[in-house]
């Protein structure tokens, strides 16, 4: 591994990244729906999310590029636990780290950032935004600050995130009228007279 490592950087890098996709894929064909899928998902993802270090890295050359896959692998992984526990968490890990790897400024980068929010957002339901309205409403705005050739991809990426919100408030509606939809009937006092 060290030998291919040093003569072979890029391959090993993406071979990795694509070894981790594939076993998602298999990992979810034998244990769909139990512990040891949600686990692998959730500990590749929030390995690979990193956090805040991400944005203080500068990515040059072909960096960008493993970059790149890094953040498309970690969709792909994202949308192969979409139906477990707690993925709105893992979602927000990866929206945070989108946002940290986009202010590199890099454009291969932050196009790459604009595809994986767009996917992230036709995978997000309504009643999962109460859980991620802090990280949606920083994707919102990062996304109004693009301009040039990311604006139209950015765009439509914003439509996407104010349908998602318009249904969540609709949702949010429909809860509070159901809940005062008791009635009660008051029947009146009858006097003789």
């Amino acid at each position: 591994p060290a030998f291919y490592d040093r003569n072979f950087p890029m391959d090993t890098r993406f071979g990795m990244l694509s070894w981790m996709v594939t076993a998602s894929e298999s990992i979810s064909k034998k244990f769909s729906g139990k512990m040891e899928f949600s686990e692998y998902i959730r500990v590749t993802i929030q390995g690979l999310c990193g956090g805040a270090s991400w944005g203080k890295l500068e990515f040059t050359g072909l960096d960008a590029h493993i970059v790149s896959q890094l953040l498309v692998s970690i969709g792909q992984l994202l949308m192969a636990g979409k139906n477990m526990i707690g993925w709105e968490t893992l979602a927000a890990d990866y929206l945070d780290l989108l946002l940290f790897s986009a202010s590199s400024g890099r454009s291969v980068i932050e196009t790459t950032c604009i595809h994986s929010i767009s996917l992230v957002l036709s995978m997000v339901e309504p009643r999962m935004c109460g859980s991620l309205v802090d990280v949606l409403t920083r994707v919102g705005h990062w996304l109004q600050t693009r301009e040039g050739e990311l604006e139209d991809a950015s765009g439509n990426a914003l439509m996407m995130l104010a349908l998602l919100q318009q249904e969540a408030g609709k949702l949010e509606m429909e809860a509070e009228i159901q809940g005062s939809r008791t009635i009660s009937l008051k029947t009146p006092e009858l006097t003789k007279v």
